[in-house]
């Protein structure tokens, strides 16, 4: 079920002179009890009745209803079959505050039109509308009722052509589609599956699996210790250098093979061994990979890659080699928040995450605490090396092969949303301590300020950060889980913070329900068993409560 709550990213103090922007004005309870019931994916079956409307038949279909317009609106998109063929309709509904109901429009790809109003009551929805039809108008009415066990609604219409007789016209029962685990799995094994043959087709010189799984745009940036070839590899280039023999890959094995999956973009990362020679010299060796897939017509499709060299310092790190980025950013007078979060969200996410293997971009802003109102860019890369590649020098511009990376991506018009920073110490860079942590699929990130205690030896604290209080978190609690940052480059370089990652906001609000306020009933319970941890050995105790919750603009 979609909400209309945005997702929550909560991160430290960032820097002491950050600019507020306009709040966004919020759709009112109404709005959003409506859309946190409904919203959601359906699939339906039902009959109709020969009406004016239309002949009696059986029909399937399709029902996607989203929130749109900042949340103050619905938007609902049929597909229906039935012995006449398929039709597309679109219904859209708001909250009239004045009237004190909702107001809808329907219409449809065969010429069908509705409007008309509703007011929610209980478990069921009952309406009244207009239907015009081929230029003659009926009266129509019906209701939505929930099903018992929440699945979905029964939904049962009526029409009249006087507004007194009234006749059955359709009753269709709606059920909401839920990803079982089962299906997610079965996703994740076809992930893996291609992710593992793009490379045995290499090692195999089947191009024509190759050309099927790397999309056209593929990137990949391959940078070894030796530099024996370009580390940037489009599709048309490593089909060329496979064919011409530059480059042999004799085998490769596979570990620690993981999935992340938001829609229709997955990440695949893991661990490859492989046996290869470009132009005559060895390259062999053990890389950390991540792979970018995206989900088009014809399937999914690989269009990025990014594999590291395992050295023995990178092996034994106790950092996982993922880095946080933030930067703060603040928007041009003109701008309108809506403008400024439609081009986050359609245009500056995407973009990077489709054309710039190894990384990640969005825009967040402070929803609570000391940093209210302000935005934040998040770059979030897949390790410390690949930041390197894109930005060798701390504070300083691009690398000459990063610079062609980030110039194969197509216009942003950034300078078109946001002043120029000259500023370039409000940033921080965080490296994350422990194996497998991410902000990946993330709903809520709530990151404080720590201190170490006097005397206490960073390296053991880092140690027992990775080791042991990060793998511990991932059992602590439902919902909720945990691990330590350090600042590696900027403002906060050289601090450390301590990192929540809950799967949603309401999760969030179990736990820690009032702004500013500490842990409650049941989520404090849960929360008892932390300070068994043995993390008061090394750190302060807080003094005063210096956070911010940031909204993800997704």
């Amino acid at each position: 079920m979609k909400t209309l709550v945005p997702m929550i990213l909560s991160v430290c103090f960032i820097g002491a002179a950050l600019t507020r922007a306009n709040e966004i004005p919020k759709p009112g309870p109404e709005m959003q009890k409506y859309a946190a019931s409904y919203c959601g994916e359906y699939t339906y079956t039902g009959k109709t009745q020969a009406t004016p409307l239309g002949p009696a038949e059986e029909v399937h279909g399709r029902a996607i209803v989203r929130p749109i317009l900042n949340g103050f609106a619905i938007e609902a998109f049929y597909t229906r079959k039935g012995p006449e063929g398929e039709t597309q309709s679109r219904e859209i509904s708001w909250y009239d505050s004045a009237a004190k109901n909702f107001i809808y429009t329907f219409v449809s790809n065969d010429g069908y039109f509705e409007q008309g109003s509703f007011a929610p009551s209980g478990d069921t929805v009952p309406w009244n509308g207009t239907v015009v039809v081929e230029g003659k108008r009926y009266k129509q009415r019906g209701a939505d009722a929930n099903l018992s066990d929440g699945t979905g609604f029964i939904r049962k219409q009526e029409v009249s052509i006087d507004g007194t007789t009234w006749m059955p016209v359709e009753e269709s029962k709606y059920v909401k589609v839920r990803a079982s685990a089962a299906d997610s799995a079965k996703l994740e094994q076809e992930l893996k599956r291609l992710e593992t043959q793009a490379w045995k087709a290499v090692v195999k010189r089947d191009f024509k699996t190759i050309d099927r799984i790397l999309a056209d745009e593929f990137i990949g940036i391959y940078d070894n210790d030796d530099q024996a070839s370009d580390p940037i590899w489009t599709k048309e280039f490593l089909i060329s250098v496979v064919k011409s023999g530059r480059f042999v890959c004799n085998s490769i094995e596979y570990d620690d093979l993981k999935v992340r999956i938001d829609g229709n973009a997955a990440a695949v990362s893991g661990v490859t061994t492989t046996k290869e020679t470009f132009d005559g010299q060895d390259m062999s060796g053990r890389f950390r990979f991540t792979s970018t897939w995206i989900k088009e017509p014809t399937g999914w499709k690989c269009v990025g890659d990014r594999a590291v060299r395992i050295s023995d310092t990178t092996a034994t790190s106790t950092q996982c080699g993922q880095v946080l980025a933030f930067r703060v950013v603040e928007p041009k007078p003109d701008i309108k928040p809506k403008a400024l979060e439609e081009f986050a969200v359609d245009v500056y996410a995407p973009t990077w995450r489709k054309h710039a293997p190894g990384m990640k971009a969005f825009l967040i802003k402070g929803e609570r605490g000391k940093d209210k109102g302000t935005y934040i860019d998040v770059w979030a890369f897949d390790s410390v090396q690949t930041r390197n590649f894109y930005f060798p020098k701390e504070g300083g511009d691009a690398s000459e092969t990063g610079e062609k990376i980030l110039a194969k991506a197509p216009s942003l018009d950034y300078e078109k949303y946001f002043k120029t920073s000259e500023e370039e110490v409000n940033y921080t860079d965080y490296v994350v301590f422990g194996q497998g942590r991410s902000i990946e699929g993330s709903k809520v990130i709530a990151l404080r300020p720590v201190e170490l205690k006097t005397g206490v030896d960073a390296e053991a604290f880092e140690k027992f950060a990775a080791e042991v209080f990060a793998p511990a978190m991932d059992f602590q609690a439902p919902g909720i889980r945990g691990f330590f940052i350090k600042g590696e480059r900027g403002k906060n370089k050289g601090h450390y913070a301590h990192v929540w990652i809950f799967d949603s906001i309401e999760t969030r609000d179990f736990y820690f329900p009032t702004e500013g306020g500490t842990a409650s009933g049941l989520g404090a319970e849960m929360l008892s068993g932390l300070p068994e941890l043995g993390w008061d050995k090394y750190l302060k105790e807080s003094e005063g409560d210096i956070y911010t919750d940031y909204v993800v603009i997704d």
